[in-house]
């Protein structure tokens, strides 16, 4: 029993090692992950209820109106484009989904990779320009060279500002992917090492449920951290539709 125990660890150990296979498909935090996974979501529930906001109508609601009144506030000539309210909305909430649903065990975990984000960014700055130039193809080239610059040194600049434009897509969703990374790897490495106390009833020592309490914070942690880089990416998205050309 001793021995089948100390290979089952052993194993475990071996397998929760390598910190970046939760990023592989079905190859998330594992069963475990489950008690902590709730317990988060449940403190969230409990500060979320508790706000006087929710008084107002539906819960979901009320958070999607208070959302939208924000962008709505930031959003420049954005505003004058047919649904660029909805789109971003749309944004935010897809990100919210995918950042809210990789914390749950056996869930693949899509905005941790960045070949996923930066098709997406890549996608609504490719859209972005090609409505600058539809709407003022000539405004569109001007943006590229200041005014009042002296001809001489009109091209390395433009040369320059076309670098920038186009590395702002890939900084976009490098942004959002190691955030996220960065707390998945967190709590991957936490229950690496609460796993063998779980199985071996070690949890019940002081050392071990204070890695527990400190594995529910970080899952807390994680929920808000996702929201809040949902939010970061529709922003910089707003602020890039201010900058096309009407």
């Amino acid at each position: 029993m001793g021995c089948s125990c100390v290979s089952l660890l052993r194993a475990e150990g071996t397998v929760l090692a390598d910190a970046f296979s939760m990023f592989d498909f079905c190859g998330e935090f594992g069963l475990v992950g489950v008690p902590v996974w709730l317990t988060g979501w449940s403190g969230v529930g409990v500060v979320v209820l508790n706000l006087s906001v929710w008084a107002i109508t539906n819960n979901v609601e009320a958070a999607l109106l208070s959302v939208g009144d924000v962008l709505g506030k930031l959003s420049g000539k954005g505003r004058s484009m047919y649904g660029h309210g909805l789109f971003c909305l749309g944004i935010f909430v897809y990100y919210v989904g995918l950042n809210a649903g990789s914390l749950f065990p056996y869930s693949f975990s899509v905005s941790s990779h960045f070949s996923h984000n930066l098709s997406m960014s890549l996608a609504v700055w490719v859209t972005l320009i090609i409505v600058s130039c539809v709407v003022s193809f000539d405004g569109s080239l001007a943006s590229f060279v200041p005014e009042s610059l002296p001809w001489m040194v009109g091209g390395p600049v433009a040369l320059f500002e076309t670098i920038s434009i186009f590395c702002r897509s890939i900084t976009l969703g490098a942004r959002l992917t190691m955030n996220v990374i960065a707390g998945k790897l967190l709590i991957c490495i936490g229950l690496s090492f609460l796993s063998p106390l779980l199985l071996t009833g070690g949890v019940l020592s002081v050392s071990g449920l204070f890695l527990l309490v400190m594995m529910f914070v970080l899952v807390t942690w994680e929920m808000v951290v996702g929201l809040i880089q949902s939010f970061i990416f529709t922003f910089l998205m707003v602020m890039y539709f201010d900058e096309v050309s009407f």
